[in-house]
C-alpha cells in the first residue's frame, strides 16, 4: 500500500513527465498512445474529463483531443474516496483531486476547473 497526499501526486507527474524519474526516450514511449472507441457526444458531458480520444499508452490513459491538449492521468476511488490526478502534457500542468466523499461530489470537476485556471481555457 502507498500513501500520498494530492501535492506527492502532483509532483510525481511533473517528475515523471518532466524528466526527473525516467529518460525522455522511456517518457516518450510511455506517451506513445493507441487510440481506442471515441465516446459520443453524451458520454462526454457525464463527466468533464471524460476523453474526446481515449487512447493507452504504457501505464497511463491519455486524451490527446483533451481541451487541454494531451492529458494523461486517470480517476479511481473505491470505499469512501474518489482521486482524480492528470498533467496538461503541453502546457506542464499536473492537478489532483482527493476526497473522502463517494457521491454528490466530483474530484474530475475540480481538476478541469482548476486546469482550466491554470492553462488559461
Amino acid at each position: 500500500m502507498i500513501a500520498s497526499s494530492c501535492s506527492d501526486v502532483a509532483r510525481f507527474f511533473d517528475a515523471l513527465f518532466g524528466g526527473g524519474l525516467l529518460s525522455s526516450g522511456l517518457v516518450r514511449e510511455m506517451l506513445e498512445l493507441i487510440p481506442l472507441e471515441k465516446f459520443s457526444p453524451a458520454d462526454r458531458d457525464a463527466a468533464p474529463l471524460r476523453p474526446h480520444s481515449p487512447s493507452y499508452g504504457l501505464g497511463l490513459m491519455g486524451d490527446p483531443d483533451s481541451p487541454w491538449g494531451l492529458l494523461v492521468g486517470h480517476n479511481g476511488g473505491g470505499p469512501c474516496y474518489r482521486a482524480s490526478a492528470f498533467t496538461a502534457i503541453e502546457s506542464g500542468v499536473s492537478v489532483c483531486a482527493m476526497t473522502a466523499i463517494e457521491q454528490g461530489f466530483s474530484t474530475e470537476s475540480i481538476v478541469a476547473q482548476t486546469l482550466n485556471v491554470l492553462t488559461h481555457r
